[in-house]
């Protein structure tokens, strides 16, 4: 949620404001795939999931750094569209799959936590809830400091921290 609200924010301050409602939208639609691909394509019921979200984790933690770089190399701009549209399309496109996969790793990973340990959905979705309750919160006193770069930065820690604690690897855990 930190990553959602950092991005509605940026959004509506870099780009008219109507635009940042793509956050949401891009949010959802990558929650929504990634249930469907859950869904269509199931893990094995072998699968280590401990393991398996910790990769999943690792991946967040990459996309949500790529998320910068990938915003400052694609030229799109939204005045430009009447003259080329073709181009700022594609560009567009880019944009919308580089915002949305961070969104798509944590569907997956939710998808699967909330599947497997079914049972103890409700201690889950508190911890779930209570997530993205302090991930709302620690926006509010750094964006001023910090900035957007680093509060992605420090989205992308805790992703990293995650990995580490779903990690069966001794190694990976200790470094987190």
């Amino acid at each position: 949620l930190l990553t959602e609200v950092l991005l509605i924010r940026v959004f509506d301050v870099l780009f008219i404001p109507n635009i940042s409602y793509m956050i949401i939208s891009c949010t959802l639609f990558a929650y929504g795939i990634a249930g469907v691909y859950s869904a269509v394509k199931p893990l094995p019921p072998s699968t280590n999931i401990l393991g398996i979200t910790s990769r999943w984790s690792l991946w967040l933690a990459i996309s949500i750094l790529a998320i910068l770089p990938v915003l400052n190399i694609l030229p799109f701009n939204a005045r430009d569209f009447a003259n080329h549209p073709f181009r700022q399309l594609i560009y567009f496109g880019g944009m919308y799959v580089a915002l949305a996969l961070p969104f798509f790793w944590t569907g997956r990973i939710f998808t699967v936590l909330f599947s497997k340990y079914a049972k103890e959905i409700g201690s889950l979705y508190f911890s779930d809830l209570a997530g993205a309750a302090l991930g709302s919160l620690i926006l509010i006193p750094l964006i001023r400091p910090i900035g957007p770069g680093g509060l992605l930065f420090i989205a992308a820690a805790v992703s990293l921290l995650a990995s580490g604690l779903f990690s069966n690897q001794k190694t990976l855990l200790a470094a987190s």
